[in-house]
């Protein structure tokens, strides 16, 4: 089934009109681990929004693709090395000071 995209209305009420100035907004998906963020964030694109311009793609455990930025998801895991953790560790983020 394809979805066909809505086209927006610009301040005339005239969706011919793409270019027309239009407020923007960004959804962002938060969620932990394992919480269905990465369905979420597909179905969203799915639906018509933009996802990320550079998708983590598929894995073996992951036919589909994992709807997720790369360079956040690599940011992520340098932050969690950082402090000595993996994304599956258990311990809490060490306190600084």
């Amino acid at each position: 089934m394809k979805i066909k995209k809505k086209r927006p209305l610009d301040s005339s009420g005239d969706s011919r009109n793409r270019s027309a100035a239009r407020a923007r907004k960004a959804l962002v998906v938060l969620g932990m681990h394992r919480s269905g963020t990465s369905a979420l964030a597909g179905l969203m694109m799915r639906l018509g929004g933009d996802g990320p311009a550079n998708l983590l793609g598929p894995t073996a455990n992951n036919e589909l693709g994992h709807f997720e930025s790369r360079p956040i998801y690599m940011l992520q895991d340098k932050v969690l090395a950082s402090a000595g953790l993996t994304w599956d560790d258990y311990r809490p983020f060490p306190q600084v000071g």
